[in-house]
């Protein structure tokens, strides 16, 4: 595998680990990711101010991941169009339970991420389709509403993730490990985009790595939020993983049972034919079955045999006797 260290690259090989520089901070622009110069926003954040709020249903961003939202709420079509106009920053915030509609303060989490909104498409049934951009992550110190419009703000405070250190072999392990269990359970599911893999092994960044199977695997939004709270990155990179070998099990479970339910069906239909066509021989056979069976107990009255072939006999006889009672 290989991973990126900001102008460097680091292969590894049969399990052999090799890093002289320190893990990434920048990211690298891959596919699904895409550096932004945002240093007078981050001044912001380090220093404190007020974001409005994009509430998030079923799922949680993470900081250096690109990723698709669609955008249902009139309130909040309204807010990404601006922002994306304006080139801000909001605070995105997923919500405690999918099914509100229209959350209030307290259905919010404290922890988020600051981002962009790169695009915006317009989509049937007064829809939008947006690309957002994590910056970086955020811990809200205080919530605001506007009675009018019903606009969420948030007093926020940057939130750096902690990386791991300088030659940290055992995080490239993980992350090695994170890519291919990653991509095992992608070519597992069917309902997978078709470059779900192909994304997910060109990412030569490892904390991107972690950050970017956080957003896109179908996870409990809980789960998310707990992984987005957690602020050493090998730490969630290791939940995460423990997650995802769960998940690797589970699918394998049902892979199992589904190709046990598949034998077992096949043998049932084997069988059926096989009962089928005998039936259907017994039927052309009529009686010739029994009359055959009583000829032979008469002609085995007159033979002189020993206990072993008598018994051989017998019960050779009473399986044809068996199979011509079918026929009845």
């Amino acid at each position: 595998m290989v991973y990126k260290f900001g102008d460097e690259t680091v292969e590894l090989e049969s399990n052999e680990l090799e890093s002289n520089n320190d893990i990434a901070r920048e990211r690298p622009a891959i596919a699904g990711v895409m550096p932004t110069d945002d240093a007078d926003n981050l001044n912001e954040l380090y220093k404190g101010t007020t974001l409005k709020v994009l509430p998030l249903k079923n799922m949680v961003m993470f900081p250096g991941v690109m990723a698709p939202v669609t955008v249902t709420r009139p309130r909040a079509i309204k807010l990404v169009q601006q922002a994306h106009a304006s080139g801000e920053l909001l605070a995105v915030i997923a919500q405690k339970e999918n099914k509100t509609e229209e959350p209030e303060i307290t259905d919010l989490y404290n922890i988020g991420v600051a981002a962009h909104v790169i695009s915006v498409m317009d989509l049937p049934q007064d829809a939008v389709l947006i690309v957002l951009e994590g910056v970086e992550r955020i811990s809200v110190s205080e919530y605001s509403i506007t009675k009018t419009t019903k606009l969420i703000r948030a007093k926020v405070n940057a939130l750096p993730e902690a990386f791991p250190k300088k030659n940290d072999r055992e995080f490239l392990a993980l992350c090695s490990t994170l890519k291919d269990t990653a991509i095992k359970i992608v070519n597992s599911k069917e309902n997978m985009p078709a470059n779900a893999g192909m994304t997910i092994r060109n990412i030569l960044d490892p904390v991107t790595l972690v950050n970017y199977v956080c957003v896109t695997f179908g996870l409990k939004t809980s789960f998310k939020q707990m992984l987005l709270e957690e602020t050493a990155i090998n730490e969630r990179g290791m939940k995460l993983l423990k997650q995802l070998n769960k998940e690797l099990q589970m699918q394998e479970m049902k892979e199992n049972i589904q190709e046990k339910t598949r034998k077992e069906i096949d043998k049932e239909q084997r069988e059926y034919y096989l009962h089928h066509q005998l039936e259907t021989i017994q039927k052309e056979l009529g009686d010739t079955g029994a009359q055959v069976v009583n000829e032979m107990k008469e002609r085995a009255k007159q033979k002189k045999w020993s206990e072993a072939v008598q018994k051989t006999f017998n019960e050779e006889l009473a399986r044809l006797q068996r199979m011509s009672s079918h026929s009845s």
